[in-house]
This record gives C-alpha cells, structure tokens and sequence, in this order.
C-alpha cells in the first residue's frame, strides 16, 4: 500500500510541471520576410501613344456580334477570346478614323 500512495504523488507532481522555455532564436536574414515598400509612381504616358479609351459596352456589344456569328459557323471558340477580337477590331477601326 505504501508504493501506491507513492506513485500517486509522482503522477500529480508530473501533472503540474511546466514545460521547459522555448529558447528564441534569431532568424536568418533570408528567411525573414521582406518589408512592403510603396508602389513606385507610374510615367506620364503620352497620349499620342496611349492605347484609344474604349467603353465596355462598345467592347460587348461587339463581342456579342462575334460569338453570334462564331456560333452560327461552328467555329470552336470562347467569350474570352470574342472579347479580345472585340477590342482588337475596336482599336483598329478608332485608329483608321484618327489618321483619316
């Protein structure tokens, strides 16, 4: 009888032990993340060079007209891709127009 009230004083002592410290260590340079630093400010575009302000319902409508017919033929395509024809016909025509 004496070892178990021995061997309950061992459990409860080992339940209230704290675990032992984390040392902290420093962390390699490489490891560290990077400070954010602010964006850095954009040129002034010319606007000679600048790409022709197109609205998004311009570029739609368009892109509409383009999958209707891409459909009607069958060729294999996608609203992304209608999208880009749009803009690239778009461009083309406002610049036509300017040096006309």
């Amino acid at each position: 009888m004496g070892n178990k009230a021995g061997s309950a004083k061992k459990t409860e002592s080992a339940k209230t032990k704290k675990p032992p410290a984390v040392k902290k260590t420093k962390v390699p340079a490489a490891v560290r993340p990077k400070p954010v630093s602010k964006p850095a400010k954009k040129a002034a575009v010319s606007k000679k060079n600048s790409a022709p302000a197109l609205s998004s319902g311009e570029v739609a409508q368009r892109a509409y007209y383009i999958s209707e017919k891409r459909i009607r033929l069958g060729i294999p395509g996608d609203s992304t891709q209608d999208w880009l024809e749009a803009e690239r016909q778009l461009i083309s025509e406002l610049k036509s127009k300017k040096t006309s």
